[in-house]
């Protein structure tokens, strides 16, 4: 109804977003889990009187939790506007840009700023912190078990680089699916176009409508293939 250029709804959004917060949660997980490791803030376990033992798992998911806090917010205004250019009226010709999704947002909010950029970032957060603990701790793990298993993948720049990719993608899609019931119920709240007087949806009133009007596989799950292709790629 619309055109090929209506499979590149919210590309801005989604470029500008994607490029922010992956800065802040790639490089403030790495940064803050040498820290940790580093340091053993709140990680160090006594084995003897003489050693202390710093747990890398437990040290990679609180670097991973704290930058997904901080990409979160980054992030959050432009999922909004993602979101309000992929549902946007189909009698237009064509999706609003970026800075129209985030005018229209603060409109129906009555101009109240926050609200309009900020106002579901609490179902953001644990969407995109669930997301970023199953990718990182995938990512390291099975990273760890192709070594493991095949320790001549070590020897060269581009067998390393073959289990990069591995890793990233089944990391990907593993998030992916994890976090897609949040993504769901974050994409009902954002599609609503009540003023902020009148949008009560919470995020688990969210959870529970979607899964009410259509289930689990086609409401909670609805997307989950594009979204698990989306995501192993991009993480690969």
């Amino acid at each position: 109804r619309q055109g090929p250029f209506a499979f590149f709804a919210g590309l801005d959004a989604v470029v500008l977003g994607f490029f922010l917060s992956g800065a802040v949660g790639f490089g403030g997980t790495a940064y803050l889990k040498t820290i940790l490791l580093s340091g053993g803030i709140a990680l160090k376990f006594q084995e003897d009187t003489t050693a202390a033992l710093v747990n890398p798992d437990l040290a990679l998911i609180l670097a991973a939790l704290l930058a997904s806090v901080a990409a979160t917010i980054v992030v959050c205004p432009f999922e909004i506007a993602r979101v309000k250019a992929m549902v946007h009226d189909a009698a237009r010709s064509k999706a609003p840009a970026l800075l129209d999704s985030w005018r229209e947002a603060v409109i129906q909010n009555d101009g109240n700023f926050r609200s309009a950029l900020f106002g579901t970032l609490d179902a953001l957060l644990v969407k995109d912190i669930i997301f970023a603990i199953v990718k990182f701790s995938a990512f390291d793990k099975v990273s760890d078990f192709l070594y493991q298993a095949y320790p001549e993948l070590q020897a060269s720049l581009a067998s390393s680089l073959v289990v990069s990719l591995a890793a990233g993608t089944l990391a990907g899609v593993g998030a992916a699916l994890a976090s897609q019931p949040l993504d769901a119920a974050f994409t009902r709240i954002e599609s609503n176009e009540k003023s902020t007087s009148d949008n009560t949806t919470g995020l688990l009133t969210a959870l529970r409508d979607v899964y009410n009007d259509k289930g689990i596989l086609d409401g909670l799950y609805a997307g989950a293939v594009p979204r698990a292709v989306f995501a192993g790629t991009l993480i690969a």
